[in-house]
């Protein structure tokens, strides 16, 4: 062989083994990329497990706390409830203590007052009830400091004044305001 063509068979087997350790060289690297490919993928799925991890305990405390926060209202109404109760029964009791201080008279204007009659007017009828109550007859009008009644007439007492009615007919004719 002569020395030009085997250098020319020289160059292309370096020209092959410089491509073919490229080619090695590729394939190391590119086993290198997969393997940081994949360390990748492992740190992401690992990273989402830990997340969802964290979710799950997130919800657990949520709801642990929405749960301690329903028993605190619960056991408020509760205590408010019966702080109401004791308000209400106190209230009686001083209540009742008030009208013991007061003495028959008041319990009896208390009792009258709460007992709201019928609105009453001149030239009304007076209700039978009352008209026939001969409890609340005036018999004594000057103790009273009331006006003599006319012929037929009578003075009648109620809780807010007086009221002069006709005997026979029980039309109002005059109203006094007071005790």
């Amino acid at each position: 062989m002569n020395k030009g063509a085997l250098r020319g068979l020289t160059l292309a087997l370096a020209e092959l083994g410089a491509s073919g350790g490229q080619a090695a060289e590729d394939g190391k690297d590119s086993d290198d990329h997969l393997k940081k490919k994949h360390e990748a993928l492992e740190g992401q799925a690992k990273a989402q497990r830990v997340q969802a991890e964290q979710m799950r305990d997130l919800k657990k405390i949520q709801k642990q706390q929405q749960a301690q926060e329903a028993q605190e209202q619960q056991e408020a109404k509760e205590k408010n409830q019966q702080q109401g109760g004791q308000e209400a029964l106190e209230s009686e009791k001083q209540q009742g203590a008030q009208e013991k201080h007061k003495g028959p008279q008041a319990e009896r204007s208390a009792a009258s007052s709460a007992e709201r009659g019928p609105l009453l007017r001149r030239g009304d009828q007076l209700p039978d009830a009352l008209a026939s109550d001969e409890s609340l007859r005036v018999k004594d009008w000057q103790q009273s400091r009331l006006p003599e009644p006319g012929e037929g007439q009578r003075w009648i007492q109620l809780k807010s004044g007086y009221v002069l009615t006709d005997i026979q007919s029980g039309v109002i004719e005059e109203i006094l305001l007071g005790p």
